[in-house]
């Protein structure tokens, strides 16, 4: 028996098309069967894998039944089923033609499938047949792979939750109630600063009248611009209380990124205080909350009367966008008080939660759901200082002085804090709601945290898109059997949610296999500002509602159902990428490089050479020879965020591309850690404490020679690789260093200089033989 190997293709048409294409493509191997498969091998010399077969891995065997043709006298002949534990293929079907039947048999690698994964597979292949006997003529792409009780199991059980939601109100008339509840009660908590319920009530209520007095009412987009602060929670409920929509302007961002989405929002007033005024557009009209304050404090307190439904925005949020500008994101009232009604019912929050901790920078949609999380359900809302989220000894004071049982962290920040636990030996008992989002984590990380944590704390991994409001599913142990290796599943949707895994055609693919996921629900986004081409690409028609405006999104996440029913995220589908739990489009990145008049062509990834590092890279062919890295990182600073700046800038002959002619990602080469050409010259470490902190940055920055004038940040540094810089300082000079330290000091002869400032001053505690007996214990 001679092996031939095939290849078919999948017409657009019906299943008689795809056998004649079969059938032809056979014979044609047949007028060649004589020619040895090992030949065929030996000739074309492919690439050897010893993980799989070469040039092909699944196997097919049609014979006759050799029983019904073996007689033999006097003897009674049966066939026997042997197997020797082995298999040569990733999977084989074998089919065994006798008089009265076919019946058939699946071989498989268990290294790849598992027994239930096999007997769903041969149930979908016989689901399949039975369609195709039935209707030949039938598309390829409406023959059924399910059976009914699957269809009703995944559209109807697992993809769209059956519990009405509770029609309490708005996120602000919420906010009403609890603050004619409790009064008294503190509300929000920014360092030395507190607010009661009360008192945030009756700011919120004068600046809202305020701004109906300037004009704002349904639709009317009103800029936030706020670092962390008190004054930014004020100005974001007057502005849903004023029946505006709010627009996050972060003032860290560049002129230019902040210009464009005050012109394409068309916003009409920005709220900020005085010192964030020059970073907005020149002929913005702004109102500095702290200058202008007893302007404001001459308006009534009373709560003004509702001119909002809630289908009217409730915000705009701008992501990163494929085109080298943002997109701008618009939610409804509807959606956001859905999403809080769905956090409720999934945690408890009224009933088992009192203190909130919010991490996120109000430019991201999760400082909006910690902050609606937080005030509608009663409880007091710690604001997190920035400097404190990546150092884990402030950060767990901070939780423990203040009793948070509630917060969503990022994966860098828990894992941050999680090490440091492990090692003092304390834990999260606090918590009774503790959710972990925005990236991806494993499932070690999460059995570990689980362990951090008291009886009563639930541990959960959060799944959500600002294009579906913050928070779309959630998961908690399960039934679902996810090994240690693998990410932590998405989950199941929140109530109001619907999800489903899709296939290429948008029909719901069989429990295990891999398609798209897609959210639709009442938490679903209005669309895209301005950009209607966009909107109707990614928000489709909703192919299983009897309303006819019904609509999905089209996540770009690929995910398959776990036997449970819970939803496990594979991979992304497109070049969008989570770095630190920022969402990047790599191609707006590109488009801003493109413009710099010394790149002929460019190509940005994200890379994770070193594991729990993963950074972006940028790899240019220049016209007319590179500029420095720290000219091209100047160049992207003043149109993007700084969480979007490439850690390397790699220059190419060309870019590597594979036989489809799409870039060759396997090609690019691991960036040089020779030091990178910067605006600084090279000067060699004067001191003990720059020879230090100049090894230290090599180490972490996987840099070969560090200057004294060479910047932390233009050799590739960021917020994570600060705050292990601090550590290890701490470690080497037995120092206690803020972390703002490096941010201050960002050269390493600025650095060393604070760090015999800090030694200098403890020496100067200790007398004359003290401080000699430490010297010589340290150096």
């Amino acid at each position: 028996m001679n092996t031939l190997v095939l290849r078919s293709r999948l017409p657009d048409g019906s299943f008689r098309k795809l056998l004649q294409q079969v059938r032809e493509t056979a014979l044609d191997a047949y007028t060649h069967q004589n020619l040895p498969f090992e030949k065929i091998v030996e000739e074309l010399q492919p690439p050897r894998d010893m993980s799989r077969n070469v040039l092909f891995q699944v196997f097919f065997m049609l014979q006759r039944d050799p029983v019904a043709a073996l007689e033999l006298p006097g003897l009674k002949v049966s066939p026997m089923w042997l197997t020797n534990g082995t298999t040569q293929f990733d999977l084989t079907l074998g089919i065994t033609d006798t008089d009265e039947e076919l019946y058939g048999w699946l071989e498989y690698n268990t290294d790849l499938y598992d027994t239930a994964t096999i007997v769903r597979m041969a149930s979908s292949f016989r689901k399949l047949l039975e369609g195709i006997v039935m209707q030949p003529d039938q598309h390829l792409i409406d023959l059924p792979l399910l059976t009914p009780t699957e269809r009703t199991q995944i559209l109807e059980q697992w993809s769209a939750s059956t519990t009405p939601l509770p029609s309490t109100g708005l996120v602000h008339q919420l906010f009403v109630q609890q603050a004619t509840h409790t009064p008294v009660a503190i509300a929000v908590v920014y360092e030395n600063h507190e607010m009661s319920y009360a008192t945030l009530q009756r700011h919120s209520n004068q600046l809202a009248h305020y701004l109906r007095m300037r004009g704002v009412g349904p639709e009317v987009r009103v800029g936030i611009c706020f670092d962390r602060s008190v004054e930014m929670v004020v100005a974001l409920l007057a502005v849903l209380k004023a029946g505006g929509a709010y627009v996050p302007l972060s003032p860290s961002n560049a002129a230019e990124r902040l210009a464009f989405m005050v012109h394409d929002a068309d916003v009409e007033l920005v709220l900020t205080l005085q010192q964030h005024r020059t970073s907005l557009p020149e002929s913005t009209n702004t109102v500095a909350l702290d200058q202008d304050w007893p302007a404001i404090a001459q308006h009534s307190d009373e709560t003004p009367p509702d001119t909002v439904a809630g289908h009217n925005l409730a915000y705009i949020i701008y992501t990163s966008g494929s085109t080298g500008q943002p997109k701008g994101v618009m939610v409804t009232h509807e959606s956001l008080a859905n999403a809080y009604q769905a956090w409720d019912t999934a945690y408890q929050l009224r009933s088992v939660t009192r203190c909130h901790l919010q991490m996120a920078s109000l430019a991201f949609d999760v400082c909006t759901g910690d902050i609606v999380r937080a005030l509608c359900s009663g409880a007091t809302l710690v604001l997190c200082p920035p400097t404190l989220l990546l150092d884990p000894q402030q950060l767990y004071q901070l939780i423990v002085q203040y009793q948070v049982d509630c917060a969503e962290f990022v994966p860098i920040v828990i894992r941050n804090l999680m090490q440091y636990l492990d090692q003092t030996g304390q834990r999260l008992d606090t918590f009774r709601v503790l959710a972990v989002g925005s990236d991806t984590w494993f499932m070690r990380e999460y059995h570990a945290l689980r362990a951090l944590c008291g009886p009563d704390t639930r541990v959960v991994s959060s799944y959500g898109l600002t294009e579906v409001t913050i928070d779309s599913t959630y998961f908690e142990q399960s039934d679902a059997i996810v090994a240690d290796g693998r990410l932590v599943p998405i989950g199941r949707t929140f109530v109001g949610t619907q999800s489903y895994v899709l296939d290429t055609h948008r029909q719901p693919v069989p429990l295990g296999v891999i398609g798209e996921l897609y959210l639709g629900g009442v938490g679903l986004a209005r669309g895209y500002l301005g950009q209607s081409a966009l909107t109707a690409s990614r928000f489709v028609p909703h192919p299983f509602s009897a309303d006819p405006g019904a609509c999905l999104y089209q996540t770009g996440d690929r995910a398959r159902h776990l036997p449970d029913g819970t939803i496990e995220f594979i991979e992304r589908s497109d070049g969008q990428v989570k770095i630190r739990g920022f969402r990047i489009e790599l191609s707006e990145i590109e488009a801003v490089l493109r413009k710099h008049a010394a790149l002929a062509d460019v190509a940005v990834v994200d890379r994770e050479d070193v594991p729990g590092d993963k950074r972006l890279v940028a790899y240019i062919v220049t016209c007319n020879g590179p500029p420095s890295s720290s000219e091209l990182r100047d160049f992207v600073r003043q149109q993007l965020p700084d969480y979007m700046i490439p850690s390397a800038f790699v220059p190419l002959s060309a870019l590597p591309l594979n036989a489809s002619g799409k870039l060759d990602r396997q090609s690019l080469p691991i960036p040089d850690s020779a030091r990178p050409e910067l605006m600084a010259d090279y000067v060699v470490p004067r001191s003990t404490s720059e020879e230090v902190v100049a090894e230290i940055w090599s180490a972490l920055l996987g840099v070969d020679q560090v200057g004294v004038y060479d910047d932390f940040f233009d050799l590739g540094g960021h917020s994570l690789l600060a705050m292990r810089v601090v550590s290890r300082i701490r470690d080497a000079f037995e120092i206690e260093l803020p972390l703002r330290s490096l941010f201050e000091a960002t050269t390493v002869a600025d650095l060393a200089e604070v760090v015999e400032a800090v030694l200098l001053a403890e020496l100067e505690q200790l007398s004359d033989e003290e401080a000699e007996y430490l010297l010589s214990e340290r150096y």
